[in-house]
């Protein structure tokens, strides 16, 4: 596969702001701290407030959810402080529903959600109702060192329109199946956009192979994680997509061997000093590092 086929356009740095990255540090610290049990409803409420600054509702919940149903002594009263909160604002009510009707939540903090849910007064599906999720199609392309893996969905009621994402993964060092790029896809006329893609493909001879949701998002999740093994911090467009990834990636369904990638985990490699975009452009500009089949390393020039 050709790099070319998958460049990276130089783009903003990551807009994940530093708040929501300390985030989850400062919910432990809050949830373990020895003078918890004697504060008021109103202090509580005030630290929520306070950590809650700068950050999406629905970023800040998905994180407080995680904290609270893994702190190690969770005191059940703080349900009610929380609830109140929910209340204040519909944009965090829409938020929490929004987080349990994607039924993409784990039980525990699916349950947890719903219960704050239910005293906040937010109306939400039942739980064990399927949702309909807004998966199109998704595709792989493999090549001899790098693969890609395409993902469209549904961006209307109608069911019409699609928007979507593709990672590129790099076989060779220092990627080892790291994603090295990102694409993500305006919003399109359903036939238009899969002919584009199918287009695209055939005329490079690397034809799409179709797979199943569950199947993307696999590959998707060890390939990131591939990317925490090889500490190389995500690309700045997937950084820039995270709303996207979460609404329409991470909540896919899962298969026996779909690996466990959090969104903290996903927070974590957005704060990674091994910038990706520095690697690419040292293979642009000077070369890129390539295995050979005796597992030596050489320097290979314009692989385009």
């Amino acid at each position: 596969m050709k790099k070319s086929e998958h460049k990276n356009k130089k783009r903003p740095s990551s807009s994940i702001p530093s708040s929501l990255a300390l985030l989850r540090p400062r919910l432990d610290r809050m949830l373990a701290a020895e003078e918890l049990p004697l504060q008021d409803s109103q202090a509580v409420l005030a630290s929520l407030e306070a950590a809650g600054q700068g950050i999406k509702p629905g970023d800040f919940l998905a994180v407080l959810l995680k904290a609270f149903t893994t702190a190690a002594s969770f005191p059940n009263w703080l349900n009610e402080p929380v609830s109140s909160w929910l209340v204040q604002s519909a944009e965090r009510g829409n938020a929490l529903a929004g987080l349990i009707k994607r039924g993409s939540l784990p039980p525990a903090e699916d349950r947890l959600a719903r219960e704050w849910a239910a005293q906040a007064g937010i109306l939400v599906p039942e739980a064990g109702s399927e949702p309909v999720h807004p998966f199109y199609k998704a595709w792989t392309v493999t090549g001899e060192w790098q693969g890609v893996v395409i993902i469209l969905w549904h961006t209307d009621r109608s069911r019409r329109q699609v928007g979507g994402m593709s990672f590129l993964y790099d076989f060779n060092p220092p990627w080892e199946g790291a994603v090295k790029g990102v694409i993500s896809f305006p919003e399109d006329r359903l036939e238009r956009a899969e002919q584009r893609l199918m287009d695209h493909w055939r005329e490079r001879g690397l034809p799409l192979k179709p797979i199943a949701a569950h199947a993307a998002k696999t590959e998707v999740f060890k390939r990131l994680l591939d990317n925490q093994a090889q500490h190389i911090r995500l690309p700045a467009d997937l950084i820039n997509a995270h709303d996207e990834f979460f609404a329409y990636i991470y909540n896919l369904p899962d298969e026996a061997d779909t690996p466990v990638f959090s969104p903290q985990d996903f927070l974590d490699l957005c704060q990674l000093e091994k910038q990706s975009e520095a690697i690419v452009q040292f293979e642009q500009t000077i070369g890129h590092r390539v295995r050979m089949p005796d597992r030596k390393e050489i320097i290979v020039r314009d692989m385009d």
